[in-house]
Parts: structure tokens; sequence; C-alpha cells
């Protein structure tokens, strides 16, 4: 068994590897797809009810089926239409124009002379009064794909903006920033720029805040260039110093998986178009900022808490775990809803392994004691009652319990005086040698040896271990104690030993069986009439000529069966005369039969 410093030692080593596992865990990718979930139905919860409003929105105009459909060329030759847009923007003025459609990389002056100046016209008039950014992305070589110079040029200085996102892992896109994908450095990005024509300037690094603004809506495009030939004051009415995106909104293009449900039109999809995501970009710009990390430190103070699930063993603990993993979501929430974002899958998992962990740490030195135990008391204490102690069924403390048990008492003839003639080391040597033959004929059984008296032994059938007829079992441990007991002599008597003769007494009746003695030194044992009853059968067995003697009660559980002989009523010293019976087993005297003389 370990020191209790060892054990001390052992314990805190627990502690800090699963601390060390779960530190790993934080830093490493392996807790990413439960954080990813967890953090997803974060902000659909906090969407459902506790949705924040948007006090500076985005308006999207919408490219769609319904557009296209309206436009006679194919949408790489929509330059009249984008100038007239972009003239006309000029005139409702909003606040800033950001185009989520990727302008043609060359001329088209080749295939239709001076087709270029429709839509360099548009950009010429809005240029100077709306601030525009461009849509730049990447080709499948990782490359920014080219934009016909003189639309850079006319859109006025530095107008690109990468669009260009990167999704988690799971293809979700999550976050937003310039450090995260591997165009990092080379462009501004998208809505950042946006951003900082309104003014908010900022390298722009975190969760985007998707718990902000109503599900968006647009306006499609071909009913803007209605207003446009139409009504005029409807567009400035609408778009009038606010951020407007322009964007394709069509069923299979330009699709972004997003965490929860934005569309107003499509309530239950969560994959996109970009130009959503770049609306709830910005808004997020606009309102509250990106959501950004709780401080580190109190990252590893909540791993640190979990850790400590390593430490107890009662059933409280399980209850703390089980209010611990739904009270970090409820704090990881609420953390979210005010705008930082708290990572608590590792914690999660750092509180289960501890726990874990422990249980199986207490289990193994658990069994591990077991093992010394019975290791240890195995040859002091009978296999039945180490069963029950290790089982935890026989408590510690004084006191018993009454059972129905049947019980054998076995003594050697004339010990005493052979003990006399030999050392007491031969003496000692020949009762270890017969007690072990006794003691694994009444195991085998399915008896109890409860204790040695000098010569003498007793033993319990029917408790601790619950037997379906004790008497019968006590009745074969006899028989098999004088089967050994001849092969013993025939060893004896090769060396030139006198053989030993026993007498076996069995009784059957109620018993208090519990530890009797005091605090500091006490046995488990038996207690009662029947004890001193079987101990009195055991001398009659000189007197009657038979080596087992039962009462009546052991030989009516078995039906006077194999052979048990009907003494009638005989005295029983110190006690009123009562019937009993006899046995010789038949098994015996073929076994004698058998030995060489």
């Amino acid at each position: 068994m370990p020191s209790p410093d060892l054990a001390t030692l052992r314990l805190l080593a627990g502690f800090l590897l699963v601390l060390a596992i779960g530190m790993a865990a934080q830093q490493s990718q392996f807790a990413q797809p439960l954080e990813q979930s967890l953090l997803d139905r974060e902000f659909v919860l906090l969407r459902e009810y506790r949705r924040q409003p948007a006090r500076n929105d985005v308006l999207i105009i919408g490219i769609d089926e319904a557009s296209l459909a309206a436009m006679p060329e194919p949408f790489a030759l929509w330059h009249p239409h984008l100038g007239r847009f972009l003239a006309a923007m000029s005139e409702a003025k909003p606040s800033v124009l950001g185009i989520d459609i990727i302008l043609p990389s060359h001329s088209y002056h080749e295939l239709i002379p001076m087709y270029d100046q429709k839509l360099l016209a548009g950009l010429a008039a809005i240029r100077g009064k709306v601030p525009l950014v461009l849509a730049q992305t990447v080709d499948e070589q990782g490359a920014f794909r080219k934009i016909f110079p003189p639309f850079i040029s006319m859109a006025g200085a530095d107008p690109l903006g990468s669009v260009v996102v990167c999704p988690d892992s799971d293809g979700v896109v999550r976050r937003y920033g310039e450090k995260l994908c591997d165009d990092s450095g080379k462009l501004r990005l998208f809505a950042s720029k946006m951003a900082g024509h309104l003014g908010l300037e900022n390298r722009w690094e975190g969760w985007i805040d998707y718990t902000l603004g109503d599900a968006l809506t647009y306006v499609p495009f071909h009913q803007v260039m209605q207003w446009v030939d139409k009504d005029p004051e409807k567009l400035r009415i609408a778009f009038r110093g606010k951020p407007v995106l322009l964007g394709v909104i069509l069923r299979f293009e330009d699709r972004l998986r997003m965490p929860v449900a934005l569309a107003a039109w499509e309530p239950l999809r969560r994959r996109l178009p970009g130009v959503m995501l770049h609306a709830q970009v910005l808004r997020s710009m606009l309102n509250n900022g990106l959501i950004q990390p709780v401080a580190i430190s109190l990252q590893w103070a909540l791993l640190l808490v979990a850790a400590l699930f390593w430490f107890g063993r009662n059933w409280i603990k399980g209850v703390a775990l089980a209010l611990f993993i739904p009270g970090v979501f409820a704090l990881a929430l609420l953390a979210l809803w005010k705008g930082v974002h708290l990572q608590i899958a590792a914690a999660m998992l750092t509180a289960i392994l501890a726990f874990a962990a422990r249980f199986a740490y207490e289990a193994v030195r658990g069994m591990r004691e077991k093992r010394f135990l019975r290791d240890v008391f195995s040859s002091y204490v009978s296999p039945p009652i180490l069963k029950q102690i290790l089982a935890g069924k026989i408590k510690p403390g004084l006191g018993g319990a009454r059972e129905q048990v049947t019980v054998l008492f076995s003594d050697i003839r004339n010990f005493t005086h052979r003990s006399e003639n030999l050392p007491p080391e031969e003496s000692i040597g020949l009762l270890n040698e017969y007690f072990s033959e006794m003691t694994a004929a009444v195991h085998h059984c399915g008896g109890t040896v409860d204790k040695f008296i000098g010569d003498g032994l007793m033993a319990i059938f029917g408790a601790p271990q619950k037997l379906d007829c004790a008497e019968k079992n006590a009745l074969e441990a006899a028989q098999e104690m004088l089967v050994r007991l001849a092969r013993l002599n025939q060893r004896l008597k090769a060396r030139g030993v006198e053989e030993i003769r026993i007498g076996i007494g069995l009784a059957s009746g109620p018993v208090v069986l519990g530890h009797v003695g005091s605090s500091v030194r006490h046995e488990y044992t038996a207690i009662g009439d029947v004890v001193n009853t079987a101990s009195r059968l055991e001398a009659l067995t000189k007197e009657l000529g038979y080596p087992i003697i039962c009462n009546a009660l052991v030989a009516d559980a078995v039906g006077a069966a194999g052979g048990l002989v009907d003494l009638g009523q005989q005295a029983v010293r110190g006690r009123s005369a009562e019937r009993l019976y006899g046995w010789n087993p038949p098994i015996l005297q073929e076994q004698l039969a058998s030995m060489p003389a």
C-alpha cells in the first residue's frame, strides 16, 4: 500500500496531467469541432431569444433570377445597366456603396465598339460623390483576379477590397479578419474598406456577430432599375445616407455556409449568398464591433476549474459536473451576448476527463487494494467472509444479525495426549497439514471456516454465503473431510506417523452472526445455542460409534438420505435429550477399501 505522502503526490500528478491535457486541447484543434458546434448553438439561441437590434443597418440590392430574366443581355454584358445604376446611386447618395460582383477583366470594345464607355461613365458619375468599394476575388491558384484597369482607375483611389473569406475547418464562416486567409496583407478586406469609408478605421479581427439584426432582406436589382427610370425619388428615400451592397442572390451561385439562417426569404437555409455575409460583417462593424475573445487569463482559469473535478470522490462531485456543463454553456452564452467569445469545449472535455480519470484511478486503486487485502488476509479470513468484506456487505463495527445456519464442529481425538509426546514444532506442523485438508473440504462445499480451537475446527454453512440447503452442504463437507483425512493418514503412515482420528458434529438452527469483541479487536463469528449443540454432538461421536453425528433438523432437511442412521433420543450433555442421527458415509468405506494396507 502506498504511503500517504506518495498517494498525495500521485493525486497531484494526476491533476497536473489532466490540466496539461486540457491546455493542449485548448491550444490544438482537438476540441474545435465541439467548440464550433457549441458556438453555432449559442448564435441560434441568442438570435431566437435575445436578438440585438442593428442600430445602423445595411441595405442589399440583389441580382436574383427575376433580375436576370428582366435584362435582355447576358450578365457579363450588363455594362449599360451597371453604368445607369452607378449614375443613379450618385444622386441617391448612400453613405457607401459596395459592389460585390466581379467587374470584367478585359475590354469588350473589340466585340462591341465603345461598350466599355457605358460602365466607365457610371463610375465617373459616382466618383467623388459616394465612396465606392469594388470586390476582388482570387482564382484557382490563389492569385487575385484582374479587373480591367480603366474600371479601377475611374472608380477612384484604391477602390478594391477582397471578398475572400476563410471558413473554419467544418466549412462554416464564423470569423472575419485580414490574418485568416492566404491573401492577408495583400489587400484590405471588402467590409473593412466599407467601414473605413464610414469613419471606422480598424484592423478588424474577430468573430462575426450573428446575434445582431433582423433577418436580412434585399431590393431586387430590376426593381431598382425601374425606380431609376420612373421614380428616382424612391431611390433617394430608400438609400440616402445608408450603407448599400450590390450582390448576387442566386439559388446555386456564390453561397457560403453560415451558423444561422439570415435570409428572410429562406428562413431555414444556412448556405446563403456571399453578399449577405459581407452585410452581416458590416453590420457587426457598424454596431458593437466584431466579437472578441475573452482575456486569456479567464480562459485558463476556466480550464483550471474544470481540472479540479479530479479531486473529490463522492456523489456531490457528480452533481457538480452535471451542473458545470450547462453552467459554462450559459456563461458562454452570456459572454457572447456581451460581445466576447468564451471557448468552453476544452473546459467541458477537461471536466469530463478529470471526473472519468479520477473514477478510473479510484477503480484501479480499489482493485489493487482488494487484491492486496485478499493476498494478505486470505489465510486469516475464510474466502466467503473476505468476499463479503471486499464487496462491502459486511460492515465494520460491533453487532450482528439473526441467521439460520448449520454449524460443523470437528475435533481430533486424543490429540492432547499425543502432543505431549511430540516436539512443539512437529505438533504445529501436523496440525497445519491436517487443517489444510479440512479447510479445503469446507470451502469446496460452500462453507466458512469460523475458527480453529486448538485441534478443533468450527465451520458455518448458510452464512455469509447463502446456500440452497446448508444442511446438505454441511454433510457433504463432513464426508469430504473424512475422505481427505483417509488420504492424509496414508501419507502419515508412510512417514511412520500415527494416524489421526476425528469426530464431526452437525447442528442446524438460528444464530446471531456478526462482529463480536471490542472496538479494537473483534472477529466475525456465530453465537447461539446451536453452536454449543454442534460441539456436544462432536463429543458424542466417541460414544455412539459414528464419525458424524447430526441433529434431526439436519437429517430432516435432506430426508435422512445417504445412509443416515436414526439413533433415536439421545442424552446430550448439559441439555435435554434429542433425536440424533449417525452417519458413516459409504464412500468413505469404499475409499478405505481401495487404499493399500
